[in-house]
C-alpha cells in the first residue's frame, strides 16, 4: 500500500478512536508512565532548549480545535500546568523553539507558521504564510533562520531579523517537487538537511541556501525523518520501510545501515544529548525504540504503551527525561536512565 495512503488511513481510524472517547480512557488507565493528555493526535513535541517547556501539536479535535500545548514541565511532571495555544485553523503538524527558549512556531495545514512568545502565551501570535501545507519546521543554532519543509516540495527559510520589513518574503528554495517529511538544522549551523518523499535527502550549505543542493542517495522508499548528532558529525535518517541510515557528514557516504526486520515506518528520530542513544518513533507497530550509537546492532530498549501511532520523539535537554508523542492523544514522559536498561516511566 502506498505509504500517504496508509498513513491516511490510519490517521482516520485513530481520530475515530479518540473522538469516541476511548483515547482518552485508555491514556488514563496507565497508571505506569506520566500521560499528557494532548486531546488529540500529537503529532509532534518538543521540549524547550532551557528545559522549562514541553510543547505539542496536535490535529483536529471537535473537543480542543487545532491546538498548541504547552506545559511548564520544571514545575511539576506529575501534573505540569497547561497552556492551549489556539488559532491554527487545521493540523497542527511541527513545532519548534528558537534557541534561547523565547519563541515557540508552530507549522500547519492551514498554510501558515505562527510564532508564539514564550513569555505571553496569550498574546496573539506573528502569523507567516506559507504557499502549501506545512509538515515540519526548525530553528537554525543561532535562532537568525527558520525553516519550513512543505507538501509539494519546496522549503522556506525566513531571516527572523527581517519579519518586520514591509514586503519580506522567505527564501524559497527547492528539491525535488515531492513532499518534505522533515526539516533539520546541524547543531554547528552549517548544514540544513531535508527529508523528501523522493527517497533523496537534501544537504544545502547555510552560507549558500541558493546554490544547489548536495544529495545523499541510498533509501529504496521516502525518506520520513532526519537528525544530527550533537557534534555535527553524523545524520540519521528513516524511511517508510523502517530502515535507518547512519551518514558520515564530512564526506557524505553512508556509516551504517540499520535494517529493520518488519514492514513499519519510522516517524521521527533524536540523539540524546550526548550522542549516545538514537531514539526511533514508529507508525504501525506504536513502540519507541532506543539505539546505541556505539553498538547499533545490538537490539535496541523498547518502549511500550502508546495505543496509536508513535509520531515523535525528543529528549529533555538535560538528558533526564524522553517524550513521546502519538496518534492516541497523549504525550508521555519516560526518564532516560542507563543505556544497559529499559527507561522508567515517570511516575
Amino acid at each position: 500500500m502506498d505509504p500517504r495512503l496508509r498513513r491516511s488511513l490510519f490517521v482516520l481510524f485513530s481520530l475515530a478512536f479518540i473522538l469516541t472517547g476511548c483515547g482518552s480512557s485508555t491514556a488514563k488507565d496507565v497508571s505506569t508512565s506520566s500521560v499528557l493528555d494532548a486531546g488529540s493526535i500529537a503529532q509532534s513535541a518538543t521540549f524547550s532548549p532551557d528545559g522549562k517547556f514541553l510543547a505539542a501539536g496536535t490535529f483536529l479535535s471537535p473537543r480542543t480545535g487545532d491546538t498548541v500545548w504547552l506545559w511548564d514541565v520544571r514545575q511539576s511532571l506529575a501534573q505540569p500546568k497547561a497552556i492551549s495555544l489556539k488559532g491554527h485553523t487545521n493540523n497542527v503538524t511541527s513545532v519548534a523553539f528558537s534557541p534561547d527558549s523565547k519563541i515557540l512556531a508552530t507549522g500547519s495545514l492551514d498554510q501558515t507558521v505562527r510564532l508564539w512568545q514564550t513569555s505571553q502565551p496569550d498574546a496573539s501570535p506573528t502569523v507567516l504564510t506559507t504557499t502549501h501545507y506545512v509538515q515540519s519546521i526548525a530553528f537554525n543554532p543561532n535562532g537568525e533562520l527558520l525553516a519550513a519543509g512543505e507538501i509539494y516540495g519546496d522549503v522556506l527559510v525566513w531571516q527572523m531579523q527581517q519579519l518586520n520589513q514591509p514586503d519580506y518574503k522567505p527564501l524559497i528554495i527547492s528539491g525535488s517537487g515531492e513532499t518534505i517529511n522533515s526539516v533539520t538544522f546541524s547543531p554547528d549551523g552549517r548544514f540544513l538537511a531535508v527529508a523528501s518523499h523522493d527517497g533523496t535527502i537534501y544537504l544545502w550549505d547555510v552560507a549558500d541556501l541558493q546554490a544547489p543542493p548536495r544529495k545523499l542517495q541510498g533509501h529504496t522508499i521516502g525518506v520520513t525523518a532526519v537528525a544530527f548528532s550533537p557534534d555535527s558529525q553524523t545524520l540519521a535518517s528513516g524511511d517508510y520501510d523502517g530502515n535507518i541510515r547512519l551518514w558520515h557528514v564530512s564526506d557524505l557516504t553512508q556509516r551504517l545501515l540499520i535494517p529493520e526486520s518488519v514492514d513499519d515506518t519510522i516517524h521521527g528520530l533524536a540523539f540524546s544529548p550526548d550522542g549516545k542513544q538514537l531514539a526511533s518513533a514508529y507508525f504501525l507497530n506504536k513502540l519507541v525504540r532506543i539505539w546505541s550509537v556505539d553498538q547499533p546492532t545490538s537490539p535496541p530498549i523498547e518502549l511500550a504503551g502508546h495505543r496509536g501511532s508513535v509520531n515523535s520523539v525528543a529528549y529533555s535537554p538535560d538528558a533526564k527525561l524522553f517524550a513521546s508523542s502519538s496518534d492516541d492523544g497523549s504525550v508521555r514522559l519516560w526518564y532516560v536512565g542507563q543505556l544497559s536498561s529499559s527507561p522508567t516511566p515517570q511516575p
